[in-house]
């Protein structure tokens, strides 16, 4: 869950909007982007995982938070957005 205390959330926000900010300077390149934010992140964490031991449960857990934060973006937002569009467009 990204539901983390509001003090910790302040800290990254300031980084988060400023990467925001910059995926959104050309919109054309946005998507290919964000893909290389989210990689490199996630790969950067695969590389210290390994400089403290490489272990199947570290590269797991990380995984495991990307797939946590597909579902979570899918729930609070995608999700919604399809309601509205049953709304307008009847259900299948």
């Amino acid at each position: 869950m990204p539901y983390i205390k509001q003090e910790d959330r302040k800290v990254l926000d300031i980084y988060i909007d400023n990467i925001v900010a910059l995926l959104l300077e050309d919109k054309e390149k946005l998507s290919g982007k964000f893909n290389y934010v989210i990689t490199k992140i996630a790969k950067d964490l695969f590389r210290k995982s390994n400089e403290l031991g490489l272990r199947y449960s570290n590269l797991n857990n990380i995984v495991g938070v990307l797939e946590s934060a597909k579902l979570e973006l899918y729930r609070k937002l995608i999700s919604a957005y399809e309601d509205v569009k049953i709304e307008q467009n009847g259900d299948v």
